[in-house]
C-alpha cells in the first residue's frame, strides 16, 4: 500500500467521520509509544500539544494525508480509551475471557451475555468484534486509568443505588416501628381504663 494513497482515500467530506485504517492506526500507536520515549508522559495522560506532534508524525509516515490533530486524532485517542474501558470491563466480569488469536472477548454462554447486555445496552454489537490494539493500548497509562474511573465511577452508581435502597428501607422499618410503639401505648392505656372502669363497678 502506497502511504500517499492512505491519505486519499481515506479523506472525508467537512462534518463527516473519518475512517481510519489499520496502517494509520498502528502508525498513531507507534507515535503514541514514541512520545512515552521523549519524555511528553504526564500524570494525567500527556502534556499539552502532543496531538500536534502526533499529527506532524503521521505526515511524516503518509505525505499528503488529511489527518489533523483536532477533530481526527484526538477523537480518536478519546474513542480508544472508551473501547479500552469496555473491554476492561468485560474482561473484569464472570464468564467472560481473551482469545488471543483472534484478538476477541470470549463469552461463557448466551446467558452471560444476556446478563451483561441487560447491565451495558450499548455493548450490544460488541460480542464478536475483534479488538487488535488492546494489546497496544494496555501499554499507556492514561488509558488504563480512565478504564479505572469508568469502572469505579459504575461501581459507585451501583453502590449508590444500593445505598439508596436500604436507607429507604431502614425508613420504612423505622416508621413501622414507630406505629406499631403507638399502637401498643393506645392499647395499654385502653386496657388500664377498661380495668379501671371494671373495678368501679364491681366496688
Amino acid at each position: 500500500m502506497e502511504s500517499t494513497d492512505s491519505g486519499g482515500r481515506n479523506s472525508q467530506p467537512s462534518g463527516q467521520r473519518r475512517v481510519w485504517n489499520a496502517d494509520e492506526e498502528k502508525t498513531l500507536i507507534n507515535g503514541l509509544r514514541d512520545l512515552v520515549t521523549r519524555g511528553w508522559k504526564c500524570d494525567n495522560g500527556f502534556r499539552n500539544g502532543y496531538t500536534t506532534i502526533l499529527e506532524q508524525h503521521m505526515r511524516q509516515q503518509f505525505p499528503g494525508t488529511t489527518i489533523k490533530a483536532e477533530p481526527h486524532i484526538s477523537s480518536k485517542i478519546t474513542v480508544w480509551k472508551k473501547n479500552y474501558g469496555i473491554v476492561c470491563d468485560m474482561l473484569g466480569s464472570t464468564g467472560f475471557g481473551w482469545n488471543d488469536t483472534g484478538k476477541m472477548v470470549t463469552v461463557r454462554d448466551d446467558t452471560v451475555w444476556d446478563n451483561y447486555i441487560n447491565a451495558h445496552p450499548k455493548a450490544k454489537s460488541l460480542r464478536y468484534k475483534s479488538w487488535p490494539l488492546y494489546a497496544d493500548w494496555t501499554n499507556f497509562d492514561s488509558f488504563s486509568a480512565q478504564a479505572g474511573e469508568s469502572s469505579a465511577s459504575g461501581k459507585s452508581k451501583r453502590d449508590g443505588k444500593r445505598k439508596y435502597n436500604v436507607e429507604s428501607e431502614d425508613k420504612i422499618i423505622g416508621l413501622l416501628s414507630s406505629v406499631c410503639q403507638e399502637t401498643n401505648n393506645r392499647l395499654s392505656e385502653l386496657s388500664t381504663r377498661v380495668g379501671y372502669q371494671v373495678n368501679a363497678k364491681q366496688q
